[in-house]
């Protein structure tokens, strides 16, 4: 593991991701980075947590088995809280209303959660 400088104040984030130990990893890293983490490994899930709980960011899997991650990054803008796209493909198609959000390719360098997870909390509300 890369050294991570915790973010603070502490974030929590939602994880997306059917893969249970591409989430944990994940998970892991995270909280390195001083977030606290829920994770999703449904679309359903997924949106019940953002009903629910109290979100900073999130970080999606666009390969989520066949359900379309487009609910939840929709469910994120109405709710102006910022997310990134995470993908192993180098091809998958981020839909057009999305493009604008930053793009991991899996498997992702502590660095770059580094650098989202920084955005996520120059976004935040003071």
């Amino acid at each position: 593991m890369a050294d991570t400088q915790p973010v603070q104040p502490r974030l929590q984030i939602l994880v997306v991701e059917d893969n249970a130990l591409i989430a944990m990893h994940f998970e892991d890293i995270l909280v390195q980075l001083g977030s606290s983490v829920i994770l999703a490994a449904q679309i359903p899930a997924g949106l019940h947590l953002i009903d629910t709980q109290h979100l900073d960011g999130a970080f999606l899997d666009i390969d989520t088995g066949d359900d379309s991650i487009l609910p939840i990054a929709e469910r994120l803008a109405a709710l102006a809280i910022p997310c990134a796209i995470v993908t192993r493909r180098a091809g998958s198609v981020v839909p057009v209303g999305f493009r604008h959000l930053p793009v991991l390719s899996k498997p992702v360098a502590d660095a770059r959660f580094a650098d989202v997870v920084a955005t996520f909390a120059a976004t935040r509300p003071h």
